[in-house]
Parts: C-alpha cells; sequence; structure tokens
C-alpha cells in the first residue's frame, strides 16, 4: 500500500480502517462481525460518509479468517444496503453478501454463513399489526 496516499478512517477513537486511494479498505474476522440473519456485512454510517469524504468511490472488506475479499462500488452499496441499528453499536448499513464482488479465500457456504442445526440465532423484532389494505379496480 501506498502509505502517503493512506487516509485513516476512524468511528470514534477507534480506527476503523483506512482509504487508499479510492478504495475504503477495512479488515474484519468474519465469524464475529457478519450479520447472520440474512447474511450480510455492515458499515457504521459515520465510516462510510468519513471514507466518501476523502474520496473513497470503492469498499473492500477483507476477511483476516479466511483471506475473503468483499468488493463493492459506494453507489452499490448505498442503493441496495439496508439500515441497521444492533444494541451497542452507531448506526450501520449492511449489504447482503449476494451482492459484494467476492474474490479469494474459500467463502463459507457459497457465501453464506453456516448454522448448525439446532443454532438458535437471537432476534429481536417488534410486531405492528398490519393494517387492512384496500384495492380498488378503476
Amino acid at each position: 500500500m501506498d502509505d502517503c496516499n493512506r487516509r485513516e478512517v476512524f468511528v470514534g477513537s477507534r480506527r476503523v480502517g483506512a482509504v487508499v486511494g479510492k478504495v475504503f479498505r477495512k479488515q474484519i474476522k468474519f465469524s464475529k462481525h457478519a450479520l447472520r440473519t440474512p447474511p450480510a456485512l455492515a458499515l457504521s454510517n459515520s465510516s462510510l460518509a468519513q471514507a466518501e469524504r476523502l474520496g473513497a468511490t470503492s469498499i473492500e472488506i477483507t476477511d483476516t479468517e479466511n483471506g475473503i475479499a468483499y468488493r463493492a462500488d459506494i453507489v452499490h452499496f448505498r442503493r441496495f444496503a439496508f439500515d441497521l441499528q444492533r444494541g451497542g453499536f452507531e448506526p450501520q448499513k449492511a449489504l447482503v453478501l449476494d451482492r459484494w464482488s467476492v474474490t479469494g479465500g474459500n467463502p463459507p457456504g457459497n457465501h453464506r454463513m453456516r448454522i448448525d442445526v439446532g443454532e438458535r440465532v437471537p432476534m429481536k423484532r417488534t410486531v405492528h399489526e398490519a393494517e387492512p389494505i384496500q384495492l380498488s379496480l378503476v
């Protein structure tokens, strides 16, 4: 990497990655940081905005456990990502694994995380009663 063209990205006082050239690069441990349901990778809204201010036009997230690199243009990421708020974390946007370009390493289960049979993934969901929908034919 060209260190004179490297600009660090922080969330608070914690370094989360760097913009190198026009690429926002970040390293993660997939087993610890990837979402399970749906299988996705997330970025904090603040780190993504900071990377864009530093000139990034694409994202590369490398899994340090198996060498897989997940890549997406920021325009693609913003278009298809969904908002996410996990307890204890800042607001994030997440992109499902099938929407990343994947290279290197050995992707788990065709880009999907494996969940052992019988394993329960705790999820907090708010259930709202649906309003009746009326359809009218014109």
